[in-house]
Order: structure tokens, then sequence, then C-alpha cells
């Protein structure tokens, strides 16, 4: 989603900040599952 992101910037018109502002949300989600599924396997 970034690279797509970044090849249409400036193309994407209204919607262009929405879809960056996704593109972080999903970015710190993966961030934090990653984080978690990490100290899971540590426990373990």
């Amino acid at each position: 989603m970034a690279s797509v992101l970044d090849k249409l910037q400036g193309r994407l018109g209204e919607h262009e900040d929405v879809l960056r502002d996704a593109r972080s949300q999903l970015q710190m989600a993966f961030v934090e599952l990653k984080r978690q599924a990490d100290a899971d396997a540590d426990e373990a």
C-alpha cells in the first residue's frame, strides 16, 4: 500500500490525506501486533 501511495502522490485528490492516515494506522497496528507476538514468544 505504501508504494502505491508513493507512486500516486499528488494524483489521489481529496482522498490522499485519508489514505495516508489509513496507511499510518495500519503500520502502527502491525508494529503493536508484532510486539505482542514477540512478547508472547519470549514467555513461551
